[in-house]
């Protein structure tokens, strides 16, 4: 199965197959060594925040950011479609 993700950070793109599902866009990252910003891995910082660029994400509740749909706290968001395309670029 495709399960494709691309990671955009500080303008390099990586692209990597996602075989963990269970796992927050960011561990995903991490666990690929992306090297994407983030901090407390809580969702209150919001340093780990992205725009989905492709595909779409599920976010658990309370941690929305519904001031930019489509930007989300990576740690507390999870793959849903694929291709997924992510920019941690600001």
């Amino acid at each position: 199965m495709d399960q494709k993700i691309t990671f955009i950070v500080e303008e390099k793109e990586t692209t990597i197959e996602a075989t963990e599902l269970d796992r927050s866009i960011l561990d995903l990252a991490i666990i690929h060594q992306v090297n994407p910003p983030y901090s407390c891995l809580e969702g209150i910082c919001s340093t780990c925040e992205a725009k989905v660029m492709q595909g779409s994400v599920r976010t658990l509740p309370g941690f929305e950011t519904e001031d930019h749909p489509l930007r989300v706290k990576t740690c507390q968001s999870f793959p849903l479609t694929f291709p997924l395309k992510i920019s941690f670029d600001r």
